[in-house]
């Protein structure tokens, strides 16, 4: 800490709009208990209001507290104008009066003094503020795609166009993927070769490299410098981003006996493209080259299965209706019928399906029982849910509209990826609302059906998303990165690798400074400034710059200073999903206790077992835990730490006689105040229960 700091707190009225705050009584206060300057404005976010911080600020010993709303509306707000100063945006700290005190009490008295604590807390947290280092570094200009299909194409050529260096990587003998293999693309209305034969022209036509049948045999390194090592060649490619786009396989039915698979007119509708595309002038029964007139599509194979795939494949009804038009129109007389359980034709879709009723072909809703022979026909049992009854349809040849699965032989790339996946084996996306070409590897984007079923319209929107997303890393790396991130103190770190273990990221590493004996290190320029690693390093080596240990035990220490007299419960919210809920509650004016006090991490994976200790002993009667819902931190796995460590603790309560209701975690998306107000009223029945039986 430095001694030598000045502070000073400037609150905001917002224009008499907190008037459930005594705002004498904490100008008061703050100055005689902390010996510090204290200035009430009307309109703190004003250009006046902001040009008071500003002056303040431009001495380098000068720290600020700003009482007054959301640090989510206000924060950047300050940030940005004293950037435009040069001067530091990291000398402040928000405490957050207005909307998690002024208007969720009816209470003057005590809303004040929970204002009183929450500005001590800032007080105390801005003293352990560090300084942060801002730090420029060069990007090479090569972009890896490993995946040559459509969307790798796509990905290439929009990469190309923003003046990067496109590299593709494909493991077979041509490019293209299973694009080449359609006989009818919607809604260009031109075969897969024709479009893939348009792209590669274009790539040959900008020079852009590409290496056919090689596999990647390693990949090292992170961004911004991935080295890619293909077999063959003694030297690895160098690049900056790598883009997966590997595509999918198609399920083979071969376990679903009931559809006779292995029969030689019995196909998918993969298959069919490619009898498709081998026809001249007639379409023929691959079992006895017989010309086809009736022919029966099944959907849904293997997709929405509990036994199978449970996800819908996405493409299979587009794709078995466009097949059908074309069949259709090429050959009159051919009969033609679709069975589904629920067709899935959204927008500009169903008129594609409007079209194909308007031609003759026949949809049945309803589910295939079983396909026997019948001399040289196929007959198939389907119970028709309208109809409710069971129908025999006499076919030449079955489409099986078959699941999109993920492709069998990435297992080694994503391995050496290290990115995560979904249940369902394909590429896990980092956010499927905001981040969905992002996975859990800075520098390392996903596009196309890599990541899941989709169609080929949304591959090709994946692709521009991506290139974008290359873009934006190569604009923040050109320019620089405001060090907000974990630092290892190399003298404190033993070496455990729990920092490794943890981070969703991939970022940290272990580096060995002499035999068997290891240190961590954390590449400053990746790091996202989460604290997961320093809420689990045993030795304190791992210290998160904007909320640092001493930032946060002197928060607690302020919050539970009166802990003896009233009966205070901690709340800890993280920073993104938790925090907008509980700001929300001010919007709507709902009150709650004022003997919840909030304090706020970046992630609430921040906050160590020890941490929780700390503030029990300190005399905390509650502590609340705020996280992201369940597969929505913004940091991917804070709160599974966080709720690890609270079961911990909770187990270590019980063996020492502690009650162990006194701590949980709620997990909350960004809008659930119900949510919040349902969890807090059933601590304050557990803490009063507990005064009762004087547990307390």
């Amino acid at each position: 800490m430095n001694k030598d700091l000045k502070i000073k707190v400037f609150a905001c009225t917002c224009k008499d709009t907190l008037d459930t705050l005594d705002f004498n009584f904490l100008e008061n206060s703050i100055k005689n208990l902390l010996k510090i300057e204290f200035e009430t404005l009307d309109f703190l976010c004003s250009k006046d209001g902001l040009e008071k911080i500003a002056n303040f600020l431009k001495e380098p010993n000068n720290r600020a507290v700003i009482a007054s709303c959301t640090p989510q509306k206000l924060e950047m707000v300050v940030q940005d104008f004293l950037r435009d100063k040069k001067i530091s945006p990291y000398h402040f700290d928000i405490a957050n009066i207005r909307e998690q005190v002024a208007w969720v009490s009816n209470n003057k008295e005590k809303a004040t003094k929970k204002a009183i604590a929450l500005i001590k807390a800032s007080v105390n947290k801005i003293k352990y503020s560090e300084n942060i280092e801002i730090k420029q570094m060069e990007i090479n200009s090569y972009v890896c795609i490993i995946g040559g299909g459509i969307s790798g194409l796509q990905a290439a050529l929009d990469i190309h166009s923003i003046g990067l260096n496109p590299i593709i990587i494909e493991k077979e003998e041509k490019l293209g993927g299973r694009v080449n293999n359609i006989s009818n693309v919607f809604p260009y209305n031109m075969n897969g070769k024709t479009i893939i034969n348009e792209l590669i022209k274009e790539i040959n036509k900008n020079n852009i490299e590409f290496h056919l049948e090689k596999n990647v045999e390693w990949i090292d390194g992170t961004f911004p410098k991935f080295k890619i090592k293909l077999e063959d060649q003694e030297k690895p490619l160098v690049c900056s981003n790598i883009i997966i786009a590997t595509g999918h396989d198609i399920y083979k039915p071969y376990d679903m006996l009931q559809f006779r698979y292995l029969e030689e007119n019995i196909i998918t509708l993969e298959e069919l493209s490619k009898l498709i595309l081998k026809s001249n002038g007639s379409l023929r029964n691959p079992k006895n080259d017989e010309v086809l007139k009736n022919i029966l599509m099944i959907q849904c194979i293997g997709s929405r299965d509990e036994n199978h795939f449970k996800y819908c494949s996405a493409y299979c009804c587009n794709s078995a209706i466009n097949h059908a038009i074309e069949l259709k129109e090429k050959y009159k007389d051919l009969n033609i019928t679709i069975s589904y359980f629920d067709l899935r034709t959204p927008f500009l879709d169903e008129l594609t399906y409007q079209k194909a009723r308007n031609l003759g072909i026949n949809f049945i809703r309803g589910k295939v029982a079983e396909i026997f022979n019948e001399n040289e026909y196929l007959i198939s049992k389907i119970y028709d849910t309208i109809a409710n009854q069971f129908l025999l349809l006499k076919n030449d040849l079955v489409v099986l509209s078959t699941a999109l699965i993920p492709n069998q032989n990435n297992k080694e790339l994503l391995k050496f990826l290290q990115v995560e996946l979904t249940e369902d084996g394909f590429v896990k996306e980092l956010y499927d609302k905001l981040r969905r070409v992002e996975v859990n590897r800075k520098g390392i984007y996903v596009c196309g059906t890599v990541s899941g079923p989709k169609t080929i319209l949304k591959c090709k929107s994946e692709s521009n998303a991506v290139a974008l997303k290359v873009y934006q890393d190569h604009l923040e790396l050109n320019l620089s990165k405001e060090l907000t991130i974990t630092k290892i103190d190399k003298d404190k770190c033993n070496g455990c690798g729990l920092c490794v273990e943890i981070c969703p990221f991939k970022i940290p590493i272990l580096y060995e400074i002499e035999k068997d004996q290891f240190k961590a290190e954390i590449d400053e320029m990746l790091c996202k400034g989460c604290g997961i690693c320093a809420g689990i390093c045993p030795t304190a080596a791992a210290q998160l710059k904007v909320m640092n240990k001493n930032q946060l035990i002197s928060q607690i220490d302020a919050i539970l200073e009166d802990s003896n007299d009233e009966n205070i419960m901690l709340g800890i919210t993280c920073y993104e999903c938790a925090y907008s809920t509980i700001d929300s509650i001010g919007m709507l004016k709902w009150k709650y206790s004022e003997n919840l006090r909030l304090l706020n991490v970046p992630c609430i994976g921040r906050v160590s077992f020890l941490d929780l200790l700390y503030a029990l002993d300190k005399g905390a009667k509650q502590i609340l835990l705020f996280s992201c819902a369940e597969d929505r931190c913004h940091y991917l796995k804070g709160n599974v730490k966080a709720t690890l460590e609270v079961l911990v603790l909770k187990e270590l309560l019980k063996e020492i006689g502690w009650n162990e209701d006194i701590i949980e975690i709620f997990p909350l998306y960004s809008a659930e105040p119900e949510k919040f107000m349902q969890a807090v009223s059933m601590m304050i029945k557990r803490l009063e229960r507990d005064n009762e039986e004087g547990r307390i």
